[in-house]
């Protein structure tokens, strides 16, 4: 016997909706639950569900600009919708929909062909973690200048938040500036080549760039908790010609260390290379 619509919890009525739209096959559950024509209510469901698949497709292309440029929009717009079934939305903030791009394109079969996607998505999800990353007061030069080097040297840093290491084979990091360009000419250069991308956020705008192995160790100290010296240290073993100087400079011009407490002594790291 079919029940009297409405005769169910609300909470079990918006359980069959969510359930419907993430399995249209189950339908069948909620439409019996409908007042009416049960043809009209399935059509005003099919709404709901398109409208589900274009804001999947929105926050996704937000998210990942260059993945949908090299894809095409079609063809991005169809993937959405079987990324959206495979890893339904858990969070009320469409910003963290997209998470789980670069693990789905790994194993996405139709882009079997380009190996690279999958690291240049989680570049590009960096990038969109950084954009909305939270902001902290960066090491300052002139803060670094009051320092004795003994304390310097011992100074417990981390990274800013708004900053990350990408590790790719190939070098996803010429693939995403090169996309930057409103209309960027033929690509003809081999990208088969590693790569470590940083992801960083100065004067409130992301950028993307390559590290040469030196910087590259020692900022991969930084995220493993090395002390500065330490990180340093690590990062001329890996590149002994490296200028210490002005790579340190560097990474405060660019805001890339917060400072995460007061000087002490970090145990000893190895940074494989």
């Amino acid at each position: 016997m079919q029940p009297e619509p409405f005769e169910r919890p609300l909470a079990d009525l918006q359980g069959l909706f969510a359930a419907a739209l993430d399995d249209p096959a189950t339908r069948g559950d909620l439409l019996a639950q409908c007042r009416g024509d049960e043809g009209l209510a399935s059509r005003r469901f099919d709404i709901y569900r398109g409208n589900l698949r274009a804001s999947w497709e929105k926050a996704l292309a937000a998210a990942y600009p260059v993945v949908q440029r090299y894809v095409g929009a079609e063809f991005f717009f169809a993937m959405s919708g079987l990324y959206g079934d495979r890893f339904p939305s858990r969070c009320g903030d469409l910003n963290r929909f997209g998470g789980n791009l670069p693990s789905f394109l790994e194993g996405f079969s139709a882009l079997a062909d380009h190996p690279w996607l999958a690291d240049l998505a989680r570049l590009e999800w960096a990038v969109h973690g950084s954009h909305y990353a939270a902001d902290a007061a960066a090491l300052a030069a002139d803060a670094v200048a009051t320092m004795r080097e003994d304390a310097l040297d011992r100074l417990a840093v981390d990274l800013h938040p708004a900053c990350a290491l990408i590790r790719s084979s190939w070098d996803i990091s010429a693939l995403w500036r090169w996309h930057q360009a409103p209309e960027p000419g033929p690509w003809t250069d081999d990208i088969r080549r590693p790569v470590t991308a940083l992801v960083f956020r100065p004067r409130w705008k992301v950028g993307v760039r390559a590290l040469d192995p030196g910087e590259a160790a020692g900022l991969a100290g930084v995220a493993a908790g090395m002390g500065l010296g330490d990180a340093l240290h690590a990062a001329c073993l890996a590149e002994p010609a490296m200028d210490v100087a002005a790579v340190f400079s560097g990474w405060l011009r660019d805001g890339l260390l917060v400072a995460s407490g007061p000087p002490q002594r970090a145990p000893e790291h190895v940074v494989d290379q």
